[in-house]
């Protein structure tokens, strides 16, 4: 059995870390920093997400992966606005390892389908975050098929399929596509892995939304990551003790140092969860929280090189610009 993996977010806008989807105040922790402490922590992945909007922020995100891979040995995630073969193209060359594609993806299905063709179904992780039909409020500045998402609004009852909606736009914008036929859509173009998150369950600490998770996995053929919830180290071990799910992602309650990926993969081992452990676990000391930094981690090793390009990586062709997608 593949050991599951425990995959900390980073979401960032212009270089820094900001909080959550639907709270873009910024905080003062380096990502590089950041993630080189959860490199030496014991993350199996990292997963850097861009929130920028501003017209350079394609730009900015690249220079940013490429610091954070230089820092890092693991493997990074990066997504975030893509909208174009030359931004995959170009985070690849930055060092990432995996790009994933969200809103663009949903509005132009092909481009998915294209993307997994081009580069290759192990570099592209479909991203999809899913809200329950019951918390979707009308905003007369949408559509009707749009709606405006109140963001950590929670429902802990259960929901059919025909329930799970897709939200766009880094979280602003309900959408009428069933989340359910939209992951049972990627998994039939042959993407590496599904990133499901639950918005009905962000910042709400209440756990994984183990009734969407489910009905997820019965639709889809690949690997399946989760975020959204996590808020004990217990909710994690209920997780993979209970689905099928590849891994675990989560933000808020790694930064503010609630709990530790040590403590985690400790409590999860125990209860017979296959994980990759290390040989030299690092603690992460709760003192000095108020100060809202997470330590440093000095680490006396050689800077990794970037992952080899592959032939579609090695020319950029002419006349492909970098779209942002709103």
């Amino acid at each position: 059995m593949l050991a599951k993996r425990i995959i900390p977010r980073l979401d960032v806008t212009e270089g820094r870390l900001t909080r959550a989807p639907g709270n873009e105040e910024l905080v003062e922790n380096d990502p590089v920093e950041l993630s080189r402490f959860y490199d030496a922590a014991g993350a199996d992945e990292i997963l850097l997400y861009d929130r920028g909007e501003t017209s350079d922020r394609s730009i900015r995100f690249e220079e940013l992966v490429e610091k954070v891979t230089k820092a890092v040995f693991l493997p990074l995630i990066a997504g975030g606005g893509v909208s174009s073969p030359a931004q995959i193209r170009s985070l690849l060359r930055a060092g990432a390892d995996r790009v994933l594609l969200q809103s663009h993806a949903l509005r132009h299905p092909e481009f998915l389908q294209a993307a997994v063709e081009r580069f290759g179904a192990e570099r592209i992780l479909l991203s999809i975050e899913v809200v329950r039909r019951r918390t979707a409020v009308v905003s007369p500045s949408t559509s009707a098929s749009e709606t405006a998402h109140v963001p950590g609004t929670s429902d802990s009852g259960s929901a059919s399929g025909e329930d799970f909606l897709v939200v766009c736009d880094g979280g602003k914008r309900v959408t009428d596509r069933k989340a359910l036929k939209w992951a049972a859509a990627g998994s039939a173009v042959g993407v590496g892995e599904i990133l499901v998150t639950s918005l009905d369950r962000a910042e709400t600490k209440l756990g994984f939304d183990l009734p969407l998770i489910r009905e997820v996995s019965s639709h889809v053929d690949v690997p399946l990551l989760v975020g959204g919830g996590a808020g004990s180290v217990e909710h994690f071990v209920e997780l993979f003790t209970t689905t099928t799910v590849a891994g675990a992602v989560a933000s808020q309650i790694f930064h503010h140092r609630e709990t530790s990926i040590k403590r985690v993969k400790r409590q999860c081992h125990a209860a017979g969860v296959p994980l990759r452990l290390q040989v030299e676990e690092v603690d992460v000391h709760l003192q000095g929280e108020a100060a809202g930094r997470l330590p440093q981690i000095e680490t006396n090793v050689p800077t990794p090189e970037g992952p080899t390009a592959g032939s579609d990586l090695a020319e950029q062709p002419s006349g492909e610009a970098n779209q942002e997608e709103g």
